[in-house]
């Protein structure tokens, strides 16, 4: 099987900074998505010690390096972030706009229906499954990497 091109890598957090300011954005990128929909997101005391756990299991340098792809790691961290609920609200929202965000900030176009509707938002019923057990994170890095091309830059 060839590499992967160097966009699939997985990403890596190197030391404590970079997991702190990640785990901020994870915060932020939930705020915004609650306050989006009409709720008050609020500062939850506890949101970093809840947020935690997920980045540190899914992008310190020494696990990241057990993924064979951005898509296996991916799909790693929305399956722990969403069932892990570290948010009273908005989770699985949350979930899907990270994953879609770190994936395009690789370069990386998922070509899947995004409806701002969660019922007919492919990648939120897939977060929906996982939280239900009704699938694993390996079946979605698998549809992640089906869904997959690489983006064009606007050089070309």
């Amino acid at each position: 099987m060839p590499a992967n091109p160097p966009q699939y890598r997985p990403l890596q957090l190197h030391n404590k900074a970079e997991v702190e300011a990640f785990v901020e954005f994870v915060i932020s990128v939930h705020d915004l998505t609650v306050s989006e929909v009409g709720f008050h997101a609020g500062k939850d005391g506890d949101a970093e010690k809840a947020v935690s756990p997920s980045v540190y299991a899914t992008f310190v340098s020494v696990r990241s390096s057990t993924f064979c792809d951005i898509f296996e790691q991916m799909a790693f961290f929305a399956e722990h972030l969403s069932k892990d609920h570290p948010f009273g609200d908005g989770n699985k929202r949350t979930t899907v706009k990270l994953l879609i965000g770190l994936i395009r900030s690789s370069g990386i176009k998922l070509d899947m229906f995004d409806s701002p509707n969660p019922e007919d938002n492919e990648l939120y019923q897939w977060i929906q499954k996982l939280v239900t057990n009704k699938a694993e994170y390996l079946q979605l890095a698998d549809f992640l990497r089906s869904r997959a091309s690489m983006e064009q830059s606007s050089n070309q």
